[in-house]
């Protein structure tokens, strides 16, 4: 489990190059730089896309245990909204996480896609109220995703 952990933790600092398509969500200004991309609303829910190099080639399971152990070791609870989503023929998780920022509570959206030796990450936040506000749109934006 250690080694999975340490996965994770690397998985998430080494940056790679990867193409990905997304729609907009809708209302959010958008940054587009080399192959990351960014969008934020007029409240400040932000989004941000990226891909990630994968020391070990896994399948999405294997990434959601070692992301949820790692995120609960952390204080963050998952919330009651989880699913897998598929990018073409690939699967990928959706899961959000709420965490408590000062006196407000924040959902954090994360999900990822494995391919090849790589992981297409998503995150999402915003407090929550806000975040609720703009999760349709998020939701339509993020299963636009494809991975060229």
């Amino acid at each position: 489990m250690k080694l999975a952990l340490i996965s994770v933790a690397i998985l998430f600092m080494l940056c790679a190059c990867a193409t990905f398509q997304i729609d907009d969500p809708s209302g959010f200004a958008i940054e587009r730089q080399g192959n990351i991309y960014r969008a934020i609303s007029p409240e400040g829910v932000q989004m941000r896309v990226r891909t990630e190099d994968a020391l070990l080639i896994q399948s999405a399971e294997f990434w959601q245990e070692a992301l949820i152990h790692q995120l609960l070791k952390k204080g963050y609870q998952p919330l009651d909204h989880s699913e897998q989503f598929k990018v073409g023929e690939l699967t990928g998780w959706i899961i959000e996480w709420g965490v408590p920022y000062g006196e407000q509570d924040y959902i954090y959206l994360t999900a990822f896609v494995p391919y090849r030796d790589k992981v297409l990450i998503v995150e999402a936040a915003g407090e929550h109220t806000l975040f609720s506000l703009h999760r349709e749109s998020l939701y339509k934006s993020l299963k636009s995703l494809q991975i060229n």
